[in-house]
């Protein structure tokens, strides 16, 4: 529960930095959600890895 809550608070603190950095480098949001978008792809797929490590370990990948 702790590294969700930590995670979150950087979330929080960080996504309103490099958007507004964003923002005002092309004038609209559309890069900045992208990047997130990517961050929260990565995130889950960091989760999923790790929650199923033994399936990875089991099969070599």
């Amino acid at each position: 529960m702790a590294a969700f809550t930590t995670a979150y608070g950087v979330g929080q603190v960080s996504a309103p930095l490099y958007s507004v950095a964003l923002f005002e480098y092309s004038g609209f949001y559309d890069m900045a959600l992208m990047l997130t978008g990517f961050i929260v792809f990565c995130g889950a797929l960091l989760l999923y890895f790790t929650k199923n490590n033994g399936a990875i370990k089991e099969y070599n990948l």
